[in-house]
């Protein structure tokens, strides 16, 4: 009898010690989990998403400024001129005039042409002056195919050089045209046409004829263009030849 009931005590503690530890592990889980899911919680804040970071779709400009760079578009301020600005003050020249600045040597001159009268020197550029020497009333000498005998007039045209080197005018041509309509008249060869030769010397000069049908009922109003060459600017020598240049 005494030995059952040893056992028996001994099984009874034994079953306290499990009930204890059992206890004692679950208030040890209810302390401990919610402190684990608290540090799940904030890892999980902490770290970046995948998912956060935009996907790029069909709708978004291929030209979007990226995060953090400066947009290149339209409303950015500019600080180059507009062409508007540019031409403003290009074409006025150093006086105002409104007359375009001369081109740089080598390149052609577009500029409208120097207007003077018939009887006036002109100067298209600083070396070189351009004078009518002389007219004469003449009659053409029909030469080559085309040419006609009609009453006509005989120019003179003198360049002279002032400057220090040969000025190259090979390529000089002239148009004459009479009349408030400005027809053109027809160059013809006789009597005592002559080109203008291939330059002019420094200090000196050279001198071309050319010979126009003017008819004399037209020759109220007469204009004689010279172009020199391309580069240089070209001269118009307007008058009345009716009584005589």
């Amino acid at each position: 009898m005494v030995g059952d009931g040893g056992r028996g005590s001994t099984t009874a503690r034994t079953r306290l010690v499990v009930a204890v530890v059992g206890v004692v592990l679950l208030v040890v889980l209810a302390v401990l989990l919610p402190r684990l899911a608290g540090d799940d919680e904030s890892s999980s804040a902490g770290a970046p998403s995948a998912t956060t970071a935009p996907r790029p779709t069909d709708e978004t400009p291929s030209d979007a400024p990226a995060p953090g760079e400066p947009n290149d578009g339209a409303s950015a301020p500019s600080s180059a001129p507009s062409d508007g600005a540019e031409g403003s003050g290009g074409s006025g020249g150093s006086g105002g005039s409104g007359e375009a600045d001369a081109p740089d040597e080598g390149e052609a001159d577009n500029r409208p042409p120097l207007r003077v009268s018939i009887d006036e020197p002109v100067r298209p550029t600083d070396a070189l002056t351009v004078t009518v020497a002389r007219v004469e009333e003449v009659r053409s000498q029909a030469e080559l195919p085309g040419e006609t005998s009609r009453p006509a007039l005989r120019l003179t045209v003198r360049v002279t050089n002032t400057s220090d080197r040969a000025v190259s005018i090979g390529g000089a041509l002239t148009n004459l045209y009479y009349g408030s309509d400005r027809t053109a008249a027809t160059l013809v060869q006789r009597p005592g046409g002559r080109p203008f030769p291939a330059e002019v010397q420094a200090g000196g000069s050279a001198t071309s004829v050319v010979v126009y049908n003017v008819p004399p009922a037209a020759r109220d109003d007469v204009v004689l263009e010279v172009s020199l060459d391309a580069t240089i600017r070209r001269v118009e020598f307007n008058g009345s030849c009716a009584d005589g240049c």
